[in-house]
């Protein structure tokens, strides 16, 4: 069995240490579960560089910025004074914003710097499987609210084979999306007295349709069609292209749809 055990390493600066025997701090100390938390919450952000790339609410700070740290059952498993190392264990217990809690082993040091007075090193082994949930819980935070809300904009399209006014000539007209989590729905009512119903996602894992939105409309049983919509969103905005297709029957009976009308669609967050 591989009982390797894998360390990152913090230097926190620390008031109230002096002189070249005073010792780090101890196990249990604020300073200590301080900057484990601020260690904890830090490593996470850096986990979720591409979220927090595109999060102008700053839902991944805030969420961080909620998490508390607290560690019981601590044991002392001695001090080397050779080192000025603490040697510590216990349980620790994680609590996010939103009400999750976390448990888990952990065992960590606080040592004395030679170099730097006012100093010490936090050293937390295995932090990878503490940094592992708090890194789900945060991303699924971030995806629950980065997009949700209303947005409100236009959808415009082009007229049909080049037609400037008239019914098939080009539109434009007030939408708004509703969005829930990264789930998306938008309705309105056509210039012919329709419906045109769609629905999409907002991507969580890196695909290359950010954002697709598609669907089908009707003025009339003999008058359908369908609107798919591919774009990105950026800040509080969202930019798509898209297109509405028409069915058409080939002398063999084949249905086929063919480009109608090209679209765009332009929409800002409002929530």
């Amino acid at each position: 069995m591989n009982t390797t055990k894998k360390f990152l390493t913090l230097l926190a600066i620390v008031t109230g240490l002096a002189g070249c025997g005073a010792k780090p701090p101890g196990c249990a100390d604020p300073e200590t579960l301080n900057t484990m938390r601020s260690f904890i919450a830090e490593e996470t952000q850096k986990v979720l560089n591409r979220e927090s790339a595109d999060d102008p609410e700053q839902w991944i700070a805030k969420y961080l910025d909620g998490l508390t740290v607290q560690v019981s059952g601590i044991v002392t498993d001695g001090y080397v004074p050779e080192a000025k190392k603490n040697m510590c264990r216990g349980t620790m217990k994680l609590q996010t914003l939103d009400g999750k809690a976390m448990e888990l082993p952990v065992s960590y040091s606080t040592q004395r710097t030679e170099d730097q007075k006012g100093a010490f090193l936090l050293e937390v082994a295995a932090f990878n499987t503490i940094v592992a949930p708090t890194t789900t819980a945060t991303r699924d935070y971030y995806w629950e609210h980065r997009w949700t809300g209303e947005w409100r904009g236009t959808f415009s399209c082009a007229g049909i084979g080049g037609a400037a006014d008239g019914p098939q000539g080009p539109f434009s007209m007030p939408v708004t999306m509703t969005v829930q989590g990264t789930a998306a729905k938008l309705e309105r009512t056509t210039v012919g007295g329709g419906i045109e119903q769609l629905e999409g996602r907002f991507d969580t894992m890196g695909f290359d349709e950010p954002f697709l939105l598609q669907g089908k409309g009707q003025n009339t049983p003999d008058d359908t069609w369908r609107t798919r919509f591919i774009g990105r969103a950026g800040g509080l905005n969202l930019t798509a292209e898209g297109v509405i297709t028409g069915p058409r029957t080939k002398p063999d009976g084949e249905q086929v749809w063919e480009p109608l009308r090209q679209c765009k669609l332009n929409l800002a967050l409002t929530r």
